[in-house]
């Protein structure tokens, strides 16, 4: 537990977030409700769609790297995460109808190589 608080913690820095990203994505189905700790700690949400929107740039004209690519789809996995938890689900999708962010995600999901293409909202 203590591994998970400190990562996502480091969420919030950009010096520290692409290890906690790999991290907290490795971890995820052992941590059953790092969903709920993700939503309601201070700036990960935000860090997490800063990743999504950081690659806006590199998609047209392509040139998304892999270390690119699998660092957004890291992000990525932590939001279906939350997407997906009981608990978390339905604030994920009303936060959705206010920003207007999940097109985006959708687009970047679509203009991801074919094996992160997979990742679905539960």
């Amino acid at each position: 537990m203590a591994d998970i608080e400190q990562y996502v913690h480091q969420l919030i820095n950009p010096a520290t977030r692409e290890n906690a990203l790999l991290e907290l994505s490795k971890k995820r189905e052992n941590f059953p409700e790092l969903a709920p700790y993700l939503w309601y700690s201070f700036g990960t949400i935000a860090a997490l769609l800063q990743e999504i929107v950081s690659i806006y740039p590199l998609l047209s004209p392509p040139a998304l790297t892999a270390h690119a690519s699998n660092r957004v789809c890291n992000a990525l996995a932590l939001l279906q995460c939350v997407a997906s938890h009981q608990d978390t689900r339905s604030m994920f999708l009303q936060g959705e109808r206010h920003a207007g962010w999940l097109s985006a995600w959708a687009a970047c999901m679509h203009a991801l190589p074919g094996q992160h293409a997979a990742m679905r909202v539960a």
